[in-house]
């Protein structure tokens, strides 16, 4: 037995066929996004889990020219702060020291469902401003903590190659001032499609 659906259209041909072939379906109006897919704003806390889980995301700044510069990075998240760790020169450190806005974008889901032309995503973008830190001893404190996120439990290992590195490595830490989450999801899901 098929199920039953109410679309909004339009819809493309390829995805109509194939709700066609799964469902019996009515026509009710327009689709404001088009394309089957409906984006809806995540709440902070989805936000949050989001940052604490992952692990890479791409790092925006003002780069030469006020281009924007769009570099992906490795990062923890920990009381409404983002850190990452780069060499002590580049085209990162140059950018932050002449403007510090920036923001940070991680895709945590991204699937596309190629016969219906439709994505399933969530995102989150944090907005806020970033410094170099300088105090060694708040720095390598937070770059084992980065460290043990990509290699829990090898505290010995950790502390060795950050003993090992340390004077060539610079940490940016970023406050978070607010952020937005978006979700899509297919117009079938939830009806087991």
């Amino acid at each position: 037995m098929k199920k039953t659906l109410a679309l909004c259209t339009p819809i493309p041909e390829k995805q109509m066929e194939y709700i066609k072939e799964q469902c019996d379906i009515t026509i009710c109006g327009e689709l404001k996004h088009g394309k089957g897919n409906v984006t809806e704003e995540m709440t902070k806390e989805e936000c949050l889990e989001i940052l604490e889980r992952c692990s890479e995301g791409v790092l925006s700044l003002l780069g030469d020219d006020n281009y924007p510069y769009g570099v992906p990075m490795n990062y923890f998240y920990e009381n409404g702060k983002l850190y990452f760790h780069c060499a002590k020169t580049g085209h990162k450190i140059d950018a932050i020291k002449k403007h510090d806005k920036v923001s940070f974008c991680v895709i945590d889901k991204h699937e596309v469902l190629p016969e219906i032309y439709a994505t399933r995503f969530t995102s989150v973008i944090a907005f806020g401003r970033a410094r170099l830190m300088d105090d060694p001893k708040e720095m390598y404190e937070v770059v084992q903590r980065l460290a043990l996120k990509f290699c829990p439990g090898d505290e010995d290992g950790v502390r060795k190659e950050t003993d090992r590195e340390f004077s060539a490595l610079a940490m940016i830490e970023v406050t978070i001032e607010h952020m937005t989450g978006k979700k899509a999801k297919n117009i079938l899901e939830g009806y087991g499609l």
